[in-house]
């Protein structure tokens, strides 16, 4: 009898911990629709998909961030630059691409230009940003 309870029991435990890993593993990321031509913003670990469905991007990676901390007074605040790295899908196109806040030209990827406008927040000062912070805003165009 004790046999048949213990391994109830072990059952019971063993269920618990698969609904507790599969809540924490359940966290999806977050998708937004985009539409070409305007400003859009797409969070850390996020997916935009564009309106008409066949170009989407995925924010993967802050690259580099070397701007300067709010309240802060910069030397050279013309070195500041984020460089982003972005999934982008198109016509059976798959690349990762940088972009930065520094570029002037936007990147082509299949028929569409992607430019970053910024990357927020901006780095507290004595505090490094958490990855999940993250928020660019872009620009999709139509070559």
């Amino acid at each position: 009898m004790k046999a048949l309870q213990m391994c109830a029991y072990l059952q019971i435990v063993s269920l618990l911990c698969c609904l507790a890993l599969a809540a924490a593993c359940d966290k999806e990321a977050i998708s937004v629709t985009f539409a070409l031509d305007q400003f859009f913003e797409l969070p850390y670990g996020g997916r935009a998909t564009c309106v008409n469905g066949d170009f989407a991007i995925t924010f993967l990676e802050v690259v580099e961030d070397s701007r300067c901390p709010q309240q802060a007074i910069c030397e050279f605040p013309f070195f500041e630059k984020v460089v982003i790295l972005l999934k982008a899908e198109t016509a059976g196109e798959l690349r990762e691409i940088e972009l930065s806040s520094s570029a002037l030209e936007p990147v082509i990827v299949g028929d569409y230009q992607i430019k970053l406008r910024q990357v927020t927040p901006l780095p507290p000062p004595f505090r490094g940003i958490e990855p999940n912070e993250y928020r660019a805003t872009l620009i999709v165009f139509s070559l």
